[in-house]
């Protein structure tokens, strides 16, 4: 179809499949197997509908979306419309959800709230590999580690305390490693790991953004996103590189250099809680890990390599 006719055909879907009230009648002609007098209103099985492009044909369709499985028969929307059958594709995604990045998730994912239990809250930055092949999770020292105070094996939140994580039902994670923060001399990263007590209670796609495609270092000028408990997807640029800067870390001057600064394109690129999150280019490839922001919201970041090379691990 071309897009004109795609579009409205879409329009006509939306009013009939996604307004209230919901058309009982079509949807028992479309959807097989529903059944008009064991319909309730929770069980409205389309919860989206969208244009796409490709196909062998290069051409526009309509993609259907279901919140419940349910089989869509995809010939009667063809014959209705006067069509081509492969006008339409149907995906099952289940119930859509606003991702609410302070509550509890099991499998927990990079950019929800994540800390210490005797901290705060920030972000669960991303999944890591160590040199024996352990899961981990990585964020900021200040986050996990609680700025050099923590033990090994101390336990880490999901979410964090300040989000209302308790240590007695919201264990994700024992703390593993962390660069110390050098109070005194020069720092490079503020980071920190925690190995998982479940694997299978982590996942490592970032919301809006999907899998990590591999690291790369910072450049001048070159737009950048990052996704994390406070102000979640973010838009923005490198402004700066290899900067010294002084961090007031509860109440002292901590000298770190080789930093990225970051500003952001549509208002702050991050705000307090964002600490831990990637920063990724437009290819998915992770430039820093945000540990800092200043008062007018300049953003800041290690290199990601300094990162992952100072604690022994790779991104999976």
């Amino acid at each position: 179809m071309d897009l004109i006719e795609t579009v409205k055909i879409k329009n006509y879907l939306e009013r009939e499949f996604l307004t209230k009230p919901f058309n009982l009648v079509k949807s028992a002609g479309l959807l097989e197997g529903f059944q008009i007098e064991t319909y309730v209103k929770s069980y409205e099985p389309i919860n989206g509908i969208g244009i796409g492009y490709g196909g062998y044909k290069n051409a526009y369709y309509i993609e259907i979306m279901l919140k419940k499985k349910i089989k869509v028969n995809t010939s009667y929307l063809a014959s209705y419309f006067s069509v081509p059958s492969e006008s339409f594709r149907v995906k099952y995604v289940g119930e859509i959800s606003i991702i609410r990045t302070t509550h509890r998730h099991r499998p927990a994912f990079p950019g929800v709230s994540i800390g210490h239990y005797n901290s705060t809250a920030g972000t669960f930055g991303c999944l890591v590999e160590d040199k024996e092949g352990r899961l981990q999770i990585l964020s900021n020292n200040h986050i996990l580690a609680n700025l050099n105070s923590a033990n090994l094996g101390d336990p880490i939140l999901q979410p964090g305390p300040a989000d209302g994580g308790h240590r007695h039902k919201d264990v994700i994670a024992e703390l593993s490693a962390y660069i110390p923060i050098d109070f005194e001399g020069l720092n490079r990263v503020d980071a920190a790991l925690a190995e998982p007590l479940n694997y299978s209670d982590v996942r490592p796609d970032i919301p809006h953004i999907g899998h990590v495609e591999g690291i790369t270092s910072a450049r001048l000028n070159i737009p950048v996103i990052k996704f994390g408990r406070t102000t979640g997807l973010t838009f923005g640029t490198i402004t700066g590189r290899n900067a010294t800067i002084k961090v007031n870390v509860e109440g002292n001057e901590v000298l770190f250099e080789d930093q990225i600064v970051i500003e952001g394109r549509r208002g702050r690129f991050s705000e307090g809680g964002d600490s831990g999150s990637l920063i990724l280019d437009t290819n998915r490839q992770v430039i820093g890990l945000l540990f800092a922001g200043s008062a007018t919201g300049v953003t800041f970041a290690n290199p990601i390599d300094d990162v992952l090379t100072s604690l022994s691990v790779e991104i999976i």
